[in-house]
């Protein structure tokens, strides 16, 4: 349990720091590369940007990719930092019916 709050307070921290980065610098964003992965079938959105230790940025409900695009260009000169439209979201897969919209599947993605 002591491991996932310390992972939990380093995103925040991360995060907070990003943002901080961001609002400063007020530099026009780096070059971002978009893919698609595939899970088990689904096709998956992804935007990266940086090199690096990885950094994956998950949006929550109702957002996209998007909504880390600050964070992902104030973290990029030090991260590979990604950022994925998870299931159902933006430009990934919207699997029809409620047998794949199951924890299993999210979980996965």
């Amino acid at each position: 349990m002591q491991l996932k709050r310390n992972c939990v307070a380093d995103v925040v921290a991360l995060s907070l720091l990003a943002n901080a980065a961001a609002a400063q610098t007020g530099e026009p964003h780096a070059a971002r590369n978009e893919s698609f992965v595939d899970n088990q079938g689904g096709k998956l959105h992804c935007v990266s940007q940086g090199s690096g230790q990885l950094v994956v940025m998950i949006h929550g409900f109702p957002d996209f990719w998007y909504s880390w695009r600050d964070q992902m260009s104030a973290l990029a000169p030090h991260f590979q930092v990604v950022a994925y439209d998870q299931r159902g979201y933006n430009l990934s897969d919207q699997p029809v019916g409620v047998e794949n919209d199951t924890m299993q599947w999210l979980v996965s993605d």
